[in-house]
């Protein structure tokens, strides 16, 4: 966005949380520094312009109408992964800021995962997968164990909290389910990849009389576009390139 600081109701955080990750990834493929450059300017949007500096928490969109923590999370999981590239001291501050912030006024101890906001006690999957990832990835950059015991918690917690066929729309439940199959590889916890096979296959049996991925994963009918197909195939391409556990 390049005029961040005029107001429009189709500028939102999540999404350039989702760009940023996604610039991430594609620096791990390619090794081309400017895709680094392109997270970073995702990152710098969503602490600029949707971190509340007075009481904290991100802002859905830049109306700042309400809090959500789907930024927080993607914007959590740039500056781990940033850090973790260039080891920058300033996306580590912001990576341990947004992860504190969020476990004092968005965790939910009665399910023990992170719901959407002080005020809203929705909780959404792939919220929970970008924490979990988050949670491990710094653990393991940081080496502090606890942060290793928050991510298994949180994630045997997710394990028990959403259903086994999952059946929100696909291009929520595969963002959840491309990182668990990310914390599976780092951490070696194989119920995930069952998890992303069992919905890729129910996925697969979902599609429409055309053939195309436009149908939630139970089969019945949920939008025309490319968000959904997109959604499957890149659930398909996740799972194809994560190694079968051994167990």
């Amino acid at each position: 966005y390049p005029e961040r600081h005029t107001p429009s109701p189709n500028r939102y955080f999540d999404d350039s949380g989702w760009f940023g990750l996604s610039f991430v990834g594609a620096y791990r493929v390619t090794d081309n520094p400017a895709y680094l450059g392109a997270a970073q300017r995702a990152l710098r949007f969503i602490v600029a312009s949707g971190w509340d500096p007075k009481l904290g928490g991100t802002w859905w969109n830049m109306w700042h109408h309400h809090k959500t923590i789907e930024p927080l999370a993607a914007g959590l999981l740039i500056a781990t992964r940033l850090y973790e590239v260039q080891h920058r001291p300033g996306d580590l501050r912001w990576a341990l800021k947004l992860l504190a912030w969020a476990n004092a006024h968005s965790f939910s101890g009665r399910v023990g995962l992170y719901q959407r906001s002080a005020t809203d006690g929705t909780v959404m999957d792939y919220v929970q997968g970008l924490m979990i990832t988050s949670n491990w990835e710094l653990c393991q950059t940081l080496h502090r164990p606890t942060l290793c015991r928050k991510a298994r918690t949180l994630a045997n917690a997710a394990l028990a909290g959403f259903p086994h066929d999952l059946n929100w729309a696909p291009e929520y439940d595969v963002v959840y389910l491309r990182w668990m199959l990310e914390y599976s590889r780092e951490s070696g916890d194989g119920r995930w990849y069952k998890l992303a096979a069992d919905n890729a296959e129910r996925a697969l049996a979902a599609r429409n009389e055309s053939g195309y991925f436009l149908n939630r994963w139970d089969g019945t009918p949920l939008a025309d576009g490319l968000m959904e197909e997109a959604a499957n195939l890149e659930l398909f391409a996740w799972l194809a390139a994560t190694p079968v556990p051994a167990s």
